[in-house]
């Protein structure tokens, strides 16, 4: 179910088209994305920067510096919202 429409929708429909520019950083994200960092109490800390790094190698990138800074706030992105939303839960 789609959280903001409150019904099923195939992502297709709900997420906006891929710029071509970014198609790079979409697949090497999509490989690292569970590859985190947890905390002692569980928590999600940040992504991980070798696993990144290892992606970044694998799939020949070669501005590697610039799809690995979108990476890194596209991460920090979610992380945050996932903070607020946690926090708001005990509220």
């Amino acid at each position: 179910m789609h959280e903001r429409m409150k019904k099923d929708c195939p992502c297709d429909i709900c997420i906006p088209p891929l710029l071509s520019e970014n198609k790079e950083t979409f697949d090497v994200f999509m490989q690292c994305q569970n590859q985190v960092i947890m905390s002692g109490s569980g928590n999600v800390v940040d992504i991980n920067f070798v696993a990144i790094k290892v992606m970044l190698d694998l799939y020949k990138i070669e501005n590697q510096q610039n799809v690995f800074d979108k990476i890194v706030k596209v991460f920090h992105h979610f992380l945050a919202e996932d903070r607020e939303k946690n926090k708001n839960k005990g509220k």
